[in-house]
Parts: C-alpha cells; structure tokens; sequence
C-alpha cells in the first residue's frame, strides 16, 4: 500500500485541493507533499485483518506499507470498529504510530520472507 504515513497534518486531508490551499494559507514553508487518508487502512488491516502481518516502510522515499500472509498470533485491536478508524485524524495516528509498524525497506522485506517461508520465499544473495 502506497501513502501510508503522511508527512503533515495538511498531507492526511483527504481532499488533495484542499490539503495544499490550507498548506499555503498557513505559511511558505509549506511542503507539496500529499498521502490523503490512507493510513486508516493500515488501522483496519490492524484491527480486522488478524491473519495478515504487515510492516511500514519508511525512512526511503514515500512510505508504503508492506502486507503478507502470516501465522504470527493474534493481535489485540487496537479500535475494534470501523467507524471509528474512519473517524481517525492525523494527530490519532501520531499518537497511535505503534500500529504502523514503522521499520527499514531492508528488516520489512526479511520479516516478510522469513513468515512466508523458504518455499516461495527464497531471494538469491546478492
């Protein structure tokens, strides 16, 4: 999933027009940057999705949420609804951030071959 972290509160609007006029009426030192609301889905893979692992890719260029199938175990939902996760802003999400599972391009790819399994996960060395 592309555009899970947005780097603002003006990037997580969900309108991308009025994301950047509230970003220019706020000062110059704006950026253009802009992800929408995407990061509700991270919540609710979270939350609904149990039998799903997943890990956020930041740290090298536009962040983008990895998902797999995996056995790991449960998780305890954090919301438990969806209406509530529709409801989330972007200050939820900062104060939430652990659901994203925020790592490296590098750790995400490992974690996600090492649960998929030798059988289809095997990467040639490089």
């Amino acid at each position: 999933m592309d555009d899970t972290v947005p780097s603002d509160v003006y990037s997580s609007l969900r309108d991308p027009e009025q994301a950047f006029a509230f970003r220019a009426a706020a000062g110059p030192d704006g950026g253009v940057a802009w992800h929408g609301d995407t990061f509700k889905v991270v919540f609710a893979v979270h939350d609904f999705h149990l039998a799903l692992d997943y890990r956020t890719i930041v740290g090298s260029g536009n962040p983008q949420t990895l998902v797999w199938r995996s056995n790991t175990g449960p998780r305890r939902p954090l919301l438990d609804s969806l209406e509530k996760i529709s409801r989330l802003t972007y200050f939820d999400m900062v104060n939430q951030s652990q659901v994203l599972r925020e790592c490296d391009e590098e750790t995400a790819l490992r974690e996600c071959l090492e649960a998929i399994g030798p059988a289809t996960g095997q990467v040639p060395p490089a």
